[in-house]
């Protein structure tokens, strides 16, 4: 079973008794899968064709949301529920040590045409954020323990996204000094879960659905895709050198991510034009990485 609901459809997220409504968005889609027992029936001469089947258990729900980046940033509630640290109004860092279980949320996808959903103990479990040369876009990857259709659902959001922010230049900058030729920049933030499998007596013959989860990892990396130029021959972007303990920011007018000791290796992409990846991790004894939605500094 698997939704795929555009422009009408508006994501109501249920967060402690105040419903956040998200409907600036590109695209939303939802999955549901189910576990199957089955086995051939066999006797000592034939093998019926009409094997046992029986449906045990519901997976985990998956829920894609990408969304737009809007000028109350409402859209920063989702680090919230990711785990990170809130460190001010517009600040979030990622934690040193993970949360033992993940921010747990209601979600409501409303559509007009009838369909409404209901994702029952849902978290966030990645959020991908991507500066280019188009609006600020965040792609958002939910988990929930039990997907179904209701009737009743939040009317409203009492808190409701502002209007979409325009395109803002990318800039990148390695030990304070930019880098030319930045193309665009992808940023993830993610945390590793896995659900409990917590089946008990009550659970035989129904089907099951998860109702735990926990979280074994968070972490953070970034891709920055450049022009090769070279404007000394001391510039390291043409030696290919792997980097270390390099502190790193990626900004625009409206949003700052910020490493401050990097692993940086390089990645030579050799066509038309000559292009760079540059493939960025934290290093292990780095201050945490922050994002911030300040504006332009």
């Amino acid at each position: 079973m698997h939704y795929s609901l555009l422009r009408e459809t508006s994501v109501v997220r249920v967060d402690k008794g105040r419903a956040f409504n998200f409907d600036a968005h590109a695209n939303v889609t939802a999955g549901l899968d189910y576990e199957e027992y089955k086995s051939n029936r066999r006797t000592l001469h034939k093998k019926s064709n009409y094997p046992v089947s029986r449906i045990t258990t519901q997976n985990p729900v998956s829920v894609s949301l990408a969304i737009n980046l809007t000028n109350n940033f409402l859209e920063t509630a989702f680090f919230d529920w990711l785990g990170m640290d809130n460190e001010g109004s517009v600040v979030w860092s990622l934690p040193y040590v993970a949360k033992a279980e993940p921010t747990k949320v209601d979600v409501y996808i409303v559509n007009t045409n009838g369909v409404n959903l209901f994702i029952e103990t849902c978290f966030v479990s990645a959020i991908d954020f991507t500066l280019e040369k188009q609006m600020p876009l965040l792609n958002i990857i939910m988990e929930g323990a039990k997907l179904s259709k209701v009737n009743d659902f939040p009317t409203f959001g009492s808190l409701s996204q502002g209007s979409v922010l325009p395109y803002s230049p990318l800039r990148v900058t390695v030990n304070d000094q930019d880098l030319p030729g930045a193309l665009g920049a992808s940023i993830s933030f993610q945390q590793q879960t896995s659900w409990r499998d917590q089946r008990s007596l009550h659970d035989v013959g129904s089907i099951y659905t998860h109702k735990r989860a926990y979280v074994s990892d968070m972490n953070v990396s970034a891709t920055i895709n450049l022009y090769l130029t070279q404007r000394f021959k001391t510039d390291k972007l043409i030696n290919m050198e792997v980097e270390y303990n390099t502190p790193l920011r990626i900004f625009n007018k409206y949003v700052a991510v910020s490493f401050p000791s990097t692993r940086i290796t390089k990645r030579l992409d050799v066509s038309d034009v000559y292009t760079i990846a540059y493939d960025v991790i934290p290093m292990e004894d780095s201050e945490n990485v922050q994002i911030s939605f300040i504006g332009e500094i």
